[in-house]
């Protein structure tokens, strides 16, 4: 509430992204050496986990704090922050044919979107055996990616699609948009929010219907 600095974090490089996870445990920066960096502010506990293609830009926490989605090549890896925390263990990696340039998990669910510089944007459930769940191909690529807070499949027509931000301007989607490549396929911004809508509607009554199975056979 002063203003006044109350802890210092150091690191000897430079930071792309900062995030704190919902439970307020881990403080993440992404590097540009590259790398991922944790600090637990509580107990003066800090890890690192590098390996990365290239510069980490983007973090994303779920809900849960349990997850913690990265860029940093042409996969977004997941990595399991429960106990411990995740140095030394291996990454979920969900891949994309270019660059992920983008991660959002959901506020209150388990989605996680991840956006690659192709155009391509991909949902993604990472506690299943086979994650991914969905894929639409954009016309640009994204430039970020922000679930609405209550995560609805509906959206205003002028930026989201499907229920997340994707900034319609820095993306090159208005009314209509060219495709990223050749400028010859044209697709609506309307019907990238229908297919978005279609696929997370579908997505939220699986979900719902897994939840009721395994609650059935657990009362078995």
């Amino acid at each position: 509430d002063d203003f006044i600095a109350q802890k210092e974090f150091t690191y000897g490089n430079g930071i792309q992204a900062l995030v704190w996870s919902p439970d307020s445990k881990w403080l993440v920066s992404g590097n540009q050496d590259p790398s991922v960096h944790l600090w637990i502010p509580e107990q003066d506990i800090e890890l690192h986990m590098s390996g990365y293609e290239t510069k980490v830009k983007h973090l994303s926490f779920d809900q849960t704090s349990r997850w913690l989605a990265t860029s940093g090549g042409r996969e977004a890896c997941i990595w399991d922050c429960t106990g411990a925390g995740p140095e030394g263990r291996e990454p979920a990696m969900l891949p994309h044919e270019a660059p992920v340039c983008a991660v959002a998990f959901q506020n209150t669910h388990g989605l996680l979107a991840t956006a690659a510089q192709d155009g391509t944007v991909q949902l993604w459930s990472p506690e299943r055996g086979k994650p991914l769940r969905a894929t639409v191909k954009m016309p640009a690529a994204a430039t970020k990616l922000a679930w609405s807070p209550d995560d609805r499949q509906h959206s205003p027509p002028d930026a989201h699609y499907g229920g997340f931000l994707s900034s319609a301007h820095a993306s090159g989607l208005g009314g209509n948009a060219a495709a990223a490549t050749g400028g010859t396929e044209q697709r609506s911004a309307d019907s990238i929010v229908k297919e978005m809508a279609e696929l997370l509607s579908q997505l939220q009554k699986d979900e719902v219907e897994a939840k009721r199975d395994a609650e059935m056979r657990r009362r078995q």
